[in-house]
């Protein structure tokens, strides 16, 4: 009965023990199971996240974007560098071509000065033979008003006397134009400083009271003339007065509207080939004021005034000077 009991015990423990097994076995595979899942569910989570992948496709676009960025940049400075190098390059150009037409106009200046210095002169003694005549017309004058007054003074009398005020540095046999900005405008510069003559005369009075007067002519076809006077006294015996001296004068544009272009100027209905037909070329000179960016102008209007017979004058302006003279002659001025 003992041995039966301990073999109802024996199998009693396999049992149990196949039981325990059975359960360890059951709950590893859970664990596999549940591993397996977890890992799954895992790797649905990463991938289904639609934010990573909306991540990772910023920052390749932001990447792209750096490199093209990086490569204007690159380009625009070879860019940059290339189009100063040509600025610099078109510059030194420029500045050669200005030097060698500056120089081409003083040499056709310093030429038609030397044709001048042989008729200079035959001027000097037309000048002198209008002066003495000038001074003899005055001193009959004045006989005659002391020969006609009928009272006996013992005292001086002051006599206010004035030569011509103007130097004569303009010639009848020349004429003035302007070249600024391709168009031709003509220079009344004759009919302007005789007008200065007659205001000199007119103001004469002032000049016993001051040393120096300012006054303006015009406009006149597009120019006003600033012109300064100077009284000097004098005393000679019984003749007392003032002299006028003109210290110089300068010509400002007022309107564009009186200008023609190269073109326009060069057609038989112009305003320039109209007071071109009032001059005899082979006795004219045609002075041309020209600034620098109508330097291809002039050359083109030189050769057309060659053919037609006349002398040139040519007087280089920089930017920003005014056509002016004085007793001394023509000459530019600064603004």
């Amino acid at each position: 009965m003992s041995r039966r009991r301990s073999q109802d015990l024996l199998v009693g423990e396999d049992s149990f023990l196949d039981v325990v097994g059975n359960l360890v076995g059951v709950l590893i595979i859970l664990v596999a199971v549940v591993s397996m899942q977890a890992g799954n569910w895992a790797r649905q989570i990463v991938t289904e996240d639609p934010r990573q992948g909306e991540l990772a496709e910023m920052e390749e676009a932001l990447f792209l974007d750096e490199r093209a960025a990086l490569a204007v940049d690159s380009e625009s400075l070879e860019i940059e560098q290339s189009v100063a190098e040509r600025k610099l390059a078109n510059q030194a150009l420029e500045n050669i071509r200005h030097h060698f037409l500056v120089q081409n106009l003083e040499l056709e200046a310093e030429i038609q000065r030397r044709r001048e210095l042989a008729t200079q002169e035959q001027r000097a003694r037309i000048d002198h033979v209008a002066e003495t005549i000038e001074l003899q017309t005055t001193i009959e004058r004045l006989k005659s008003q002391l020969t006609s007054t009928e009272v006996v003074v013992t005292e001086r009398k002051e006599i206010t006397h004035y030569p011509t005020p103007i130097a004569k540095t303009v010639f009848s046999d020349e004429i003035h134009f302007r070249l600024q900005h391709g168009r031709v405008s003509f220079v009344p510069l004759d009919s302007m400083l005789q007008k200065v003559k007659g205001q000199a005369e007119a103001r004469i009075n002032e000049l016993t009271k001051t040393p120096e007067i300012s006054g303006q002519i015009g406009p006149e076809l597009g120019f006003m003339m600033e012109y300064h006077l100077a009284g000097e006294r004098y005393d000679r015996g019984d003749l007392r007065g003032v002299q006028v001296r003109f210290l110089g004068f300068t010509l400002y544009p007022t309107s564009n509207s009186f200008s023609e272009s190269l073109e326009e100027a060069l057609r038989p209905d112009a305003q320039f080939r109209a007071r071109l037909s009032r001059m005899n070329p082979a006795k004219t000179t045609v002075s041309i004021w020209v600034y620098p960016e109508s330097f291809d102008e002039y050359l083109k209007l030189k050769e057309w005034l060659r053919g037609q017979g006349y002398q040139i004058a040519a007087w280089p302006l920089e930017n920003g000077t005014h056509i002016s003279g004085g007793p001394t002659g023509l000459r530019t001025s600064a603004q």
